[in-house]
C-alpha cells in the first residue's frame, strides 16, 4: 500500500512516465467531478489519496491489454481467474472473475457490478477493486459491457449453467449509472437477488435510466420481495447526492458541466466516448433517430422547498425497503442545529449511525432496520469525496451483502446477521 506524501510522485509523467501523462488528465477531471465545495488539494493529500493513486496506477497498466499476461498474473495473485466472453463485440463483451482454485461441491456467490456511464468493463473492474475482496474471501464477480436487464439476464442463465454459483447468493452493484441499471435490474426482478448496492446516484427514482416509469405493480412486487438495499456517495458529487438538505438537482450531467465549464463541454454528447465504429450505446434512451439522448434527472416543481423535496425522497426509498419514515421536522432542523456530525453531514438519521474511517477518511454511515426487523437500508457518504467510484466501496457492499441470502425453494430472505 501507498502513503502519502509518497504517491505524489505518480501524479508527474516527469517522476512517472509510465502512466504519469494520465495522471495528469484525472488530475484535471476531477474538478469536474466533484461540486464547489470539493477540496482538491485536500482530496489529493492523504492515504485515501494514496490508495486511489495505486489503484489508478494498475487501471492505466491494465486497460491497453485487460486479457494480457501482466493483467491475467495479477488477478492470479490474488487467487482469481479472469475470463472475457463475446470479446469480438464491444457492447456484448462481459468479464468474469472467479476462484483459482474452486473446491469440489463448493458454491460461490456471484456480484454483478455495472460500469458507469459512457466507461467501459476496465474502468470499474480497475477502480472498484472488488477483486481484492472476492480472491480473498471466495465469490464471483461479473462485468457486462451492456448492463441492460434483458442483456443481463442473459449473460447471468450462461453464468449459472456453466459455473458454481450458489444462487441463494446473487447480488448486484454498480456505479453512477450503473446503479441506476442495478437499481432497475433489481426493482423489476426483486426474487432473483439477496441485496443490492447502487452507488454515486440519489436515493429514490421514480423510473429507470431510459426514462421509463417503474408500474405500481412492480413497486408493489419488490417492496414485497424485499431486497436489502446499501448505497455509498461523495459529500462533494456535482448534485449533492448526498440528502444534507442542500440538494442541487440538475436535468443532466452535461448540463451541468456545461453551465459550470462554459465551452469545456459544447462538443460532448451521451455515449460518443465510445468512439462512432461502435454504434449508439444501448444503455442509453434513444432519440427518434435511434442515437443516444440523455437520462432524466428528478428535480422539484418551481417554488417548492428544496430540503423537503430531499427528504420526501429519502422517505419514499425507505418505504420501498418496508422502512419507517423518518421524521421531516427532525431532519430539517439539522439545518442550523444538527445534534451529530452525522446528522450534519446526511441530512437525516437512522436508526444506529456513526462515523467509520477507511485509508484516514470519515464515512458518515445510517443504518435502518425494517419493520419486520430486517437491516434492509445502510446509507453512506465519504468525507470530502468527488463522483468517482469511493475506495470503500466494495470492502462496504461485500460486509453487507453477505449478510443476507434467498432461500432456494422458497424466496424467502434470510438475514444471518444484522439482527435488531
Amino acid at each position: 500500500m501507498l502513503h502519502a506524501p509518497d504517491h505524489l510522485k505518480y501524479w508527474k509523467k516527469e517522476s512517472n512516465p509510465a502512466t504519469g501523462e494520465q495522471f495528469e488528465i484525472y488530475r484535471n477531471t476531477l474538478m469536474d467531478l466533484g461540486n464547489p465545495e470539493f477540496d482538491l488539494e485536500r482530496y489529493l493529500s492523504d492515504d485515501y489519496a494514496a490508495e486511489q493513486t495505486r489503484r489508478l496506477d494498475l487501471r492505466f497498466r491494465f486497460t491497453p491489454d485487460p486479457m494480457g499476461e501482466e493483467c491475467l498474473s495479477y488477478y492470479r495473485s490474488l487467487g482469481l481467474k479472469k475470463e472475457m466472453f463475446e470479446a469480438d463485440s464491444f457492447f456484448d463483451r462481459w468479464v468474469l472473475l472467479s476462484p483459482l482454485e474452486k473446491k469440489p461441491g463448493a458454491r460461490y456467490p456471484l456480484i454483478l457490478i455495472f460500469h458507469g456511464g459512457m466507461n467501459t468493463i476496465e474502468t470499474e473492474e480497475f477502480s472498484d477493486f472488488f477483486a481484492e475482496t472476492a480472491g480473498r474471501d471466495g465469490c464471483m464477480l461479473l462485468y457486462p459491457q451492456n448492463t441492460n436487464a434483458d442483456r443481463v439476464l442473459e449473460i447471468l442463465e450462461k453464468v449459472k449453467a456453466a459455473y458454481p454459483v450458489d444462487e441463494e447468493r446473487i447480488y448486484v452493484t454498480g456505479f453512477s449509472q450503473g446503479g441506476y441499471q442495478a437499481r432497475a435490474l433489481v426493482t423489476r426482478h426483486p426474487e432473483l437477488f439477496a441485496a443490492y448496492a447502487p452507488a454515486g446516484n440519489d436515493l429514490y427514482r421514480p423510473f429507470d435510466f431510459q426514462n421509463v416509469p417503474y408500474t405500481e405493480a412492480e413497486l408493489q412486487h419488490f417492496k414485497e420481495i424485499s431486497v436489502p438495499f446499501f448505497q455509498i456517495v461523495g459529500c462533494r458529487e456535482p448534485n449533492y447526492h448526498v440528502p444534507r438538505l442542500q440538494w442541487h438537482p440538475r436535468k443532466t450531467m452535461l448540463q451541468d458541466l456545461r453551465e459550470r465549464f462554459p465551452g469545456k463541454y459544447d462538443d460532448v454528447k451521451p455515449g460518443m466516448d465510445f468512439g462512432p465504429e461502435m454504434g449508439p450505446d444501448p444503455t442509453y434512451p434513444k432519440t427518434a433517430t435511434g442515437g443516444n439522448a440523455s437520462t432524466i434527472h428528478p428535480a422539484p416543481q418551481p417554488g417548492e422547498d428544496i430540503p423537503r423535496w430531499a427528504l420526501n425522497r429519502v422517505n419514499l426509498r425507505l418505504e420501498l425497503q418496508n422502512c419507517e419514515p423518518r421524521d421531516v421536522e427532525t431532519c430539517l432542523g439539522y439545518l442550523t442545529n444538527p445534534d451529530t456530525e452525522t446528522h450534519a453531514a446526511l441530512g437525516f438519521y437512522g436508526d444506529r449511525d456513526g462515523i467509520q474511517y477507511f485509508y484516514g477518511r470519515k464515512h458518515y454511515i445510517a443504518d435502518v432496520w425494517s419493520r419486520t426487523g430486517l437491516h434492509t437500508f445502510r446509507y453512506a457518504a465519504v468525507e470530502n469525496a468527488p463522483h468517482w467510484p469511493p475506495l470503500a466501496w466494495a470492502e462496504l457492499a461485500w460486509d453487507f451483502f453477505r449478510g443476507f441470502r434467498r432461500e432456494a425453494g422458497t424466496g424467502r430472505l434470510l438475514m444471518d446477521r444484522y439482527s435488531s
